[in-house]
């Protein structure tokens, strides 16, 4: 039964690491049934949970494995994740803050909850929603692929993602319009200055 798991673990923690979070923590809850002793596995499923902002459950599987295996690892997330009710509280407040179009009071929210891997898919996320409304796109593109790194099914970044993409295709082409029509206004002033010229002389 150990060796299963010890697969298990090194497949789930191979899941993660290839952005299939949620096939993960179905193989964590596998190992989880065959044996509440597997102090890994109990650790990986609660970090799992953690990132995608399932803090209680988290808690409770750590506080299971300080119990039941006396793990030390268990203790110290237990003790570090106290901080993150409040981040939990401030992204909630990120997130009406942006629908009310306070961006900046958004931002400061969020930047304070990336702090902490706690929620990174719905903190970075947001993230990616305030600076896009910023207009500032290459921030917003670093945040959603922080989220696709985890989940890279996650569809919220995936459509971020997209219509940033065609935003920036729309502005190249508009640059490239405006470039065009630009040098043709030039050309023909040029050309009519030339003629103005000709027709003096002649």
């Amino acid at each position: 039964m150990k060796n299963d798991n010890n697969k298990i673990y090194e497949k789930a923690l191979n899941l993660y690491n290839n952005g299939k979070i949620d096939k993960a923590i179905e193989l964590c809850e596998k190992g989880i049934s065959n044996s509440l002793k597997d102090a890994k596995i109990l650790n990986l499923k609660g970090l799992l949970l953690y990132t995608k902002g399932k803090l209680e459950e988290a808690i409770a599987l750590w506080k299971i494995n300080k119990d039941y295996n006396n793990d030390s690892i268990a203790k110290a997330y237990i003790e570090d994740s106290k901080n993150d009710f409040n981040r939990y509280l401030l992204c909630k407040e990120a997130e009406s803050l942006i629908n009310n179009l306070y961006i900046d009071e958004a931002l400061e929210n969020l930047l304070e909850c990336s702090k902490s891997d706690f929620n990174l898919i719905e903190v970075n996320n947001l993230l990616a929603l305030a600076y896009m409304k910023k207009g500032e796109y290459d921030n917003s593109i670093i945040s959603l692929k922080k989220v696709l790194i985890v989940d890279k099914k996650n569809t919220i970044a995936k459509e971020r993602l997209k219509e940033i993409n065609e935003l920036l295709d729309i502005n190249k082409k508009g640059k490239l319009l405006i470039i065009g029509l630009s040098l043709i206004v030039i050309l023909s002033l040029s050309v009519a200055y030339k003629l103005e010229i000709i027709n003096i002389n002649l």
